[in-house]
């Protein structure tokens, strides 16, 4: 968000209709104070060519053309170098001491003013006896306004997967996973380990399960034979793949496969 510029004395400004059918109206900065009546900071326009004088809140002006004069508008805090102390600005533009002057009425942080911010009788603004003091540009410096420095936290971008993508990922998933069921009456836990391991190519899946299946058949045929001629039978089932199917015959009641059918399957 883009910080509105600093309207000063001498500028020319773009008067904002308030209502629909104004017009916009182009005129002078005057002058800027506080005014006690409008309670707020107003800045005194004279519009162009009939010099009418109206009072504006900065919400309601645009800067047309900057005068050249100081960047700094009532409630800046400055230096004061003929005080040797800072100040708040609180009104800028002529008096009636030196009308050919802009001058700028500062609250002092400290009793080295002149006044209470009324001279000649006329009041300008209000502050404690010697804390007012009139200069002009010359005598002041801008004090810069830093911003807090705040460490933010480094935060890792995450990358956005597509959500449409992932659930259609995850339906194909289990389209496979019900036809190895249906093709190799196993359950979902061994189709979903032996897709896995095949990277979910279904025909690889299915030749590898039944190449398994029958050395495992094999096996529980020794097995069988075994125990009824009282000998040990050995349960090495010759491999990782060999070992997974075999422990799910032993850790589920699963139904014995059906042979193998002609099957339908994915392009």
């Amino acid at each position: 968000m883009s910080r509105q510029p600093v309207i000063s004395v001498m500028d020319r400004v773009m008067v904002k209709p308030s209502t629909r059918g104004e017009r916009m109206r182009y005129a002078t900065v005057r002058s800027i104070q506080e005014i006690k009546s409008l309670s707020g900071i107003y800045y005194v326009v004279a519009a162009d060519y009939t010099d009418e004088i109206s009072f504006h809140k900065l919400s309601e002006l645009e800067l047309v053309v900057n005068s050249g004069t100081l960047r700094v508008t009532v409630g800046h805090i400055v230096n004061v170098k003929s005080a040797k102390c800072r100040g708040v600005i609180r009104y800028i533009g002529p008096t009636n001491f030196k009308a050919d002057f802009i001058w700028y009425g500062i609250q002092l942080e400290e009793a080295n003013g002149k006044n209470n911010g009324s001279v000649d009788g006329i009041n300008y603004f209000q502050c404690a006896p010697k804390l007012g003091l009139f200069v002009k540009d010359g005598k002041i410096e801008i004090i810069p306004r830093f911003k807090k420095l705040t460490k933010r936290k480094s935060k890792k971008k995450k990358k956005k997967f597509d959500v449409p993508l992932k659930f259609a990922m995850i339906k194909m998933q289990n389209v496979k996973i019900n036809l190895f069921i249906q093709v190799t009456n196993s359950n979902r836990k061994i189709a979903q380990a032996f897709l896995d391991r095949k990277d979910w190519n279904i025909d690889a899946a299915v030749l590898l399960f039944h190449e398994i299946d029958a050395k495992i058949s094999k096996k529980m045929d020794v097995e069988k034979s075994c125990k009824r001629s009282d000998k040990k039978a050995s349960t090495d089932t010759g491999g990782n793949d060999e070992a997974v199917v075999y422990k799910a015959y032993k850790a589920t009641t699963w139904t014995r496969p059906r042979k193998p059918f002609k099957y339908q399957l994915f392009n």
